[in-house]
Protein backbone atom coordinates (compact mmCIF):
# COMPACT_ATOMS: atom_id res chain seq x y z
CA UNK A 1 0.00 0.00 0.00
CA UNK A 2 1.27 3.57 -0.68
CA UNK A 3 -0.83 5.33 2.20
CA UNK A 4 -1.06 8.71 2.08
CA UNK A 5 2.24 10.53 1.92
CA UNK A 6 3.42 13.91 -0.11
CA UNK A 7 2.58 11.97 -3.53
CA UNK A 8 -1.23 13.36 -2.91
CA UNK A 9 -0.16 17.04 -3.35
CA UNK A 10 0.59 16.67 -7.13
CA UNK A 11 -2.17 15.00 -7.62
CA UNK A 12 -5.05 17.10 -5.71
CA UNK A 13 -3.38 20.10 -7.87
CA UNK A 14 -3.60 18.36 -11.45
CA UNK A 15 -7.15 17.29 -10.39
CA UNK A 16 -7.89 20.82 -9.88
CA UNK A 17 -6.52 21.94 -12.67
CA UNK A 18 -8.07 19.58 -15.04
CA UNK A 19 -11.79 19.57 -13.21
CA UNK A 20 -11.32 23.53 -13.59
CA UNK A 21 -10.41 23.00 -17.19
CA UNK A 22 -13.24 20.68 -17.80
CA UNK A 23 -16.08 22.74 -16.52
CA UNK A 24 -15.34 25.78 -18.11
CA UNK A 25 -14.74 24.11 -21.88
CA UNK A 26 -18.02 21.74 -21.19
CA UNK A 27 -19.90 24.96 -20.05
CA UNK A 28 -18.88 27.25 -23.44
CA UNK A 29 -19.80 24.28 -25.31
CA UNK A 30 -23.10 22.90 -23.90
CA UNK A 31 -24.40 26.35 -23.64
CA UNK A 32 -23.91 26.89 -27.91
CA UNK A 33 -20.29 28.46 -27.55
CA UNK A 34 -21.74 32.06 -27.00
CA UNK A 35 -19.96 34.78 -28.13
CA UNK A 36 -18.81 36.61 -25.17
CA UNK A 37 -18.10 40.48 -24.75
CA UNK A 38 -14.39 40.33 -24.65
CA UNK A 39 -13.98 38.20 -27.58
CA UNK A 40 -12.75 39.77 -31.07
CA UNK A 41 -15.59 40.45 -33.74
CA UNK A 42 -13.55 37.72 -35.43
CA UNK A 43 -13.40 35.44 -33.08
CA UNK A 44 -15.16 32.23 -33.07
CA UNK A 45 -13.43 30.26 -30.17
CA UNK A 46 -13.30 31.77 -26.60
CA UNK A 47 -9.94 31.85 -24.64
CA UNK A 48 -9.86 30.28 -21.19
CA UNK A 49 -10.26 33.46 -19.46
CA UNK A 50 -13.08 34.98 -21.53
CA UNK A 51 -14.93 31.59 -20.18
CA UNK A 52 -13.94 32.35 -16.78
CA UNK A 53 -14.57 35.77 -16.57
CA UNK A 54 -18.60 35.32 -16.88
CA UNK A 55 -20.96 33.07 -14.52
CA UNK A 56 -18.10 30.59 -13.87
CA UNK A 57 -15.91 33.20 -12.47
CA UNK A 58 -15.71 31.50 -8.68
CA UNK A 59 -14.79 27.99 -10.28
CA UNK A 60 -12.14 29.44 -12.18
CA UNK A 61 -10.98 31.64 -9.22
CA UNK A 62 -10.85 28.34 -6.94
CA UNK A 63 -9.62 25.76 -9.02
CA UNK A 64 -6.53 28.01 -10.08
CA UNK A 65 -6.40 29.15 -6.21
CA UNK A 66 -5.93 25.55 -5.45
CA UNK A 67 -3.87 24.24 -7.84
CA UNK A 68 -1.19 26.75 -6.81
CA UNK A 69 -1.32 25.80 -3.22
CA UNK A 70 -0.89 22.04 -3.93
CA UNK A 71 1.68 22.66 -6.42
CA UNK A 72 3.70 24.94 -4.07
CA UNK A 73 3.46 22.23 -1.87
CA UNK A 74 4.67 19.76 -3.91
CA UNK A 75 7.66 22.56 -4.33
CA UNK A 76 8.02 22.79 -0.28
CA UNK A 77 7.69 18.98 0.20
CA UNK A 78 10.68 18.20 -2.20
CA UNK A 79 12.80 20.70 -0.30
CA UNK A 80 11.81 19.47 3.28
CA UNK A 81 12.34 15.66 2.16
CA UNK A 82 15.99 16.37 0.87
CA UNK A 83 16.57 18.77 4.12
CA UNK A 84 15.45 15.33 6.04
CA UNK A 85 17.22 12.85 4.12
CA UNK A 86 14.01 11.15 2.98
CA UNK A 87 14.51 11.99 -0.81
CA UNK A 88 16.74 9.35 -2.17
CA UNK A 89 18.16 9.27 -5.17
CA UNK A 90 16.62 7.02 -7.93
CA UNK A 91 16.67 5.80 -11.41
CA UNK A 92 13.12 7.10 -11.75
CA UNK A 93 13.76 10.64 -10.69
CA UNK A 94 15.90 10.40 -13.63
CA UNK A 95 13.08 9.61 -15.99
CA UNK A 96 10.45 11.97 -14.39
CA UNK A 97 13.32 14.98 -14.80
CA UNK A 98 13.35 14.24 -18.70
CA UNK A 99 9.62 13.67 -18.49
CA UNK A 100 9.59 17.48 -17.56
CA UNK A 101 11.78 18.42 -19.73
CA UNK A 102 9.90 17.47 -22.43
CA UNK A 103 6.51 19.19 -21.31
CA UNK A 104 8.59 22.44 -21.18
CA UNK A 105 10.14 22.37 -24.02
CA UNK A 106 6.73 21.43 -25.62
CA UNK A 107 4.76 24.57 -23.49
CA UNK A 108 7.75 26.62 -24.67
CA UNK A 109 7.09 26.10 -28.26
CA UNK A 110 3.28 26.11 -27.80
CA UNK A 111 3.52 29.39 -26.25
CA UNK A 112 5.89 31.44 -29.29
CA UNK A 113 3.53 29.70 -31.61
CA UNK A 114 0.70 31.42 -29.35
CA UNK A 115 2.34 34.73 -28.61
CA UNK A 116 2.36 35.12 -32.62
CA UNK A 117 -0.86 34.13 -33.30
CA UNK A 118 -1.95 36.50 -30.75
CA UNK A 119 0.48 39.05 -32.57
CA UNK A 120 -0.87 38.43 -36.02
CA UNK A 121 -4.80 38.54 -34.49
CA UNK A 122 -5.01 34.60 -35.13
CA UNK A 123 -7.14 34.46 -32.61
CA UNK A 124 -9.23 31.39 -33.05
CA UNK A 125 -5.61 30.02 -33.33
CA UNK A 126 -4.11 31.39 -30.39
CA UNK A 127 -7.65 29.93 -28.29
CA UNK A 128 -6.94 26.60 -29.11
CA UNK A 129 -3.38 26.90 -28.30
CA UNK A 130 -3.95 28.31 -24.99
CA UNK A 131 -6.04 25.53 -23.82
CA UNK A 132 -4.37 22.38 -25.27
CA UNK A 133 -0.75 24.85 -23.37
CA UNK A 134 -3.25 24.43 -20.15
CA UNK A 135 -3.92 20.61 -20.99
CA UNK A 136 -1.08 19.56 -21.41
CA UNK A 137 0.48 21.62 -18.13
CA UNK A 138 -2.11 18.97 -15.99
CA UNK A 139 0.48 16.63 -17.10
CA UNK A 140 3.53 18.08 -15.80
CA UNK A 141 1.66 18.52 -12.62
CA UNK A 142 1.07 15.07 -12.02
CA UNK A 143 4.71 14.43 -13.10
CA UNK A 144 5.72 15.22 -9.51
CA UNK A 145 3.58 12.37 -8.22
CA UNK A 146 6.45 10.60 -10.03
CA UNK A 147 9.05 13.18 -7.77
CA UNK A 148 7.31 12.16 -4.20
CA UNK A 149 6.64 8.69 -4.69
CA UNK A 150 9.78 7.12 -3.41
CA UNK A 151 9.55 8.95 -0.29
CA UNK A 152 6.71 6.57 0.79
CA UNK A 153 9.19 4.05 1.40
CA UNK A 154 11.86 6.24 3.78
CA UNK A 155 8.91 7.13 6.34
CA UNK A 156 10.87 5.40 8.71
CA UNK A 157 13.88 6.40 10.23
CA UNK A 158 15.92 3.86 9.75
CA UNK A 159 15.49 4.24 6.07
CA UNK A 160 16.63 7.64 5.83
CA UNK A 161 19.18 8.52 2.99
CA UNK A 162 22.73 7.36 4.55
CA UNK A 163 21.33 5.34 6.52
CA UNK A 164 21.38 2.01 7.23
CA UNK A 165 19.54 -0.06 5.00
CA UNK A 166 18.21 3.29 3.63
CA UNK A 167 21.62 3.73 1.87
CA UNK A 168 21.67 4.71 -2.01
CA UNK A 169 23.11 3.44 -4.56
CA UNK A 170 24.97 6.23 -5.23
CA UNK A 171 26.71 5.71 -1.31
CA UNK A 172 26.90 2.06 -1.88
CA UNK A 173 29.20 2.55 -4.53
CA UNK A 174 31.51 5.32 -3.47
CA UNK A 175 31.72 3.36 0.00
CA UNK A 176 32.97 0.34 -2.37
CA UNK A 177 35.49 2.51 -4.63
CA UNK A 178 36.89 3.25 -0.81
CA UNK A 179 36.99 0.12 0.07
CA UNK A 180 38.81 -1.01 -2.90
CA UNK A 181 41.09 1.98 -2.60
CA UNK A 182 42.14 1.20 0.98
CA UNK A 183 42.54 -2.66 -0.06
CA UNK A 184 45.03 -1.46 -2.54
CA UNK A 185 47.43 0.42 0.19
CA UNK A 186 47.26 -2.18 2.41
CA UNK A 187 48.11 -4.98 0.18
CA UNK A 188 51.29 -2.48 -0.76
CA UNK A 189 52.64 -2.22 2.71
CA UNK A 190 52.25 -5.41 3.40
CA UNK A 191 54.37 -6.39 0.54
CA UNK A 192 57.24 -3.91 1.38
CA UNK A 193 57.58 -6.51 4.42
CA UNK A 194 57.63 -10.12 2.84
CA UNK A 195 61.24 -11.98 2.45
CA UNK A 196 62.76 -12.49 -1.20
CA UNK A 197 63.78 -15.66 -2.04
CA UNK A 198 64.26 -17.14 1.01
CA UNK A 199 66.79 -14.39 2.43
CA UNK A 200 65.78 -11.81 5.10
CA UNK A 201 65.36 -9.03 3.17
CA UNK A 202 63.18 -6.28 4.03
CA UNK A 203 61.93 -3.84 1.66
CA UNK A 204 61.78 -0.18 3.19
CA UNK A 205 60.92 3.28 1.27
CA UNK A 206 62.11 1.19 -1.55
CA UNK A 207 65.28 0.37 -0.08
CA UNK A 208 66.43 -3.38 0.25
CA UNK A 209 68.44 -4.37 3.78
CA UNK A 210 69.62 -7.77 3.92
CA UNK A 211 70.44 -10.04 7.54
CA UNK A 212 70.66 -6.78 9.61
CA UNK A 213 68.44 -4.33 10.94
CA UNK A 214 66.81 -1.40 9.27
CA UNK A 215 68.45 1.88 9.86
CA UNK A 216 66.26 4.20 12.07
CA UNK A 217 67.01 6.90 10.12
CA UNK A 218 65.92 4.64 7.09
CA UNK A 219 61.69 4.59 8.66
CA UNK A 220 61.46 8.40 8.26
Amino acid sequence: MWGVSYWVFPVISGLCWLGMLMGLLIHWTSTGKPHYPSMDATQSIAYISDVGAQSLKPLFIAGSCVTTIFLDASFLSERWLRHRGQYREHRILRISFWIKLTFILLEVVLAIAFGTCNFKDKYNAAAVLEWTIAFIFTFYVFSFFIDLLPAVKTKHDGRRFGDGQGETQMQMEQNDEFSREEGRGGRMTGESQRTVGGNDVRVVNGAKYENGPVPVASNF
